[in-house]
């Protein structure tokens, strides 16, 4: 009967040793897949970071060619509003040069209706005069 214990006892334990040893290799087979799958993860993290990091770069680049872009509008508003100044200023020369000119053009016309009338007495005059000599 010992015997017999000690045969059942020596394959449970042949059994068990199996089933350790199938463990073992589980257990191997687990640990291997975990470290792939952390490299793995580690490439994930790195990849992660490089990419969070480009995204900051590009955003900042963004960021900064907005700041550009809105300093160079309000210096084209300021120098627009420059410029649409000058051009009401230039619209007010206009003006007052077109009164002058014709308020210049008034006077030339005065000034040539008396050189007429100027020219009509001395021929008037002369005429006169000529008569006068000829009796």
């Amino acid at each position: 009967m010992l015997t017999q214990e000690c045969k059942n006892i020596r394959e449970k334990d042949s059994e068990v040793k199996e089933q350790c040893k199938s463990l073992e290799n589980t257990v191997s087979s687990l640990k291997e897949d975990n470290s792939k799958q952390k490299q793995a993860l580690l490439q994930l993290e790195n990849e992660t970071a490089k990419l969070v990091q480009q995204v900051e770069s590009e955003r900042s680049k963004i960021e900064k060619q907005e700041e550009n872009y809105e300093k160079a509008v309000e210096k084209l508003r300021g120098e627009n509003q420059i410029k649409s100044n000058e051009v009401n200023q230039l619209k007010e020369r206009k003006l007052f040069l077109e009164e002058e000119i014709t308020s210049h053009a008034e006077e030339i016309k005065l000034l040539e209706q008396k050189i007429h009338l100027r020219k009509e007495t001395i021929l008037k005059e002369r005429n006169f005069f000529l008569d006068l000599f000829k009796h």
